[in-house]
């Protein structure tokens, strides 16, 4: 396939999470983007660094270590395709995050890049609207953990227990600091005295 026949493939805009530059910088965001909008035909892309080199008008050293970066966070997975003469012959590159056309995202739970995603916009459209920002904040975390919850079951019951415990203000307090913490859960009774919570839960959310 040539350079323009790839270029003809990749979206008009290029879509990714705001919330992943807190993990990435611009250029890694615009990277991440590029391979989910050249991974939507076969669930993973193929291109070149010296074709990613050209699209971002950056050099390949940048553009290698932007890959390193993408892989150890787990954003994406490579593999190499060789032949029977242990020859290169082919690079894939599968995203691990993927976004829909409005910028959600989804994530990989088996790791190939092929039809096991978990739909963010699903259970983030169950949560009333002022907890929206903050709960899709905290499962973009959990992904990018390998935390993230196994069942439409335990997502359900998680929402039930934010709701019924705390403020939307609150829960992105709580957000905010089990994310800085590194916590794989949504711990209360850790955080209480950090934040006014008028009632705190029973229990602590986690998958």
């Amino acid at each position: 396939m040539t350079h323009q026949n790839k270029k003809k493939q990749i979206s008009k805009y290029i879509i990714f999470q705001s919330y992943i530059l807190d993990h990435l910088n611009h250029r890694q965001a615009i990277l991440m983007g590029l391979l989910n909008a050249m991974a939507k035909k076969e669930d993973y892309a193929y291109l070149k660094n010296s074709t990613i080199c050209e699209l971002l008008k950056a050099s390949e050293s940048t553009v290698k270590s932007d890959l390193k970066t993408l892989e150890e966070l787990n954003y994406i997975k490579r593999e190499v395709i060789r032949n029977d003469k242990k020859e290169v012959i082919e690079r894939r590159i599968y995203p691990m995050v993927r976004f829909d056309t409005e910028g959600r995202g989804k994530t990989d739970t088996e790791g190939t890049g092929k039809n096991h995603t978990i739909d963010i916009d699903k259970y983030i459209n169950i949560i009333n609207k002022e907890y929206r920002d903050s709960f899709a904040k905290w499962l973009q975390y959990k992904i990018e953990i390998n935390n993230m919850y196994k069942s439409e079951l335990s997502i359900k019951t998680l929402i039930t227990k934010i709701m019924k415990n705390v403020s939307a203000k609150q829960f992105d307090e709580v957000v905010d600091i089990s994310i800085s913490n590194g916590w794989k859960g949504l711990f209360f009774d850790k955080v209480k005295k950090e934040i006014n919570l008028n009632k705190p839960p029973k229990a602590t959310l986690d998958d």
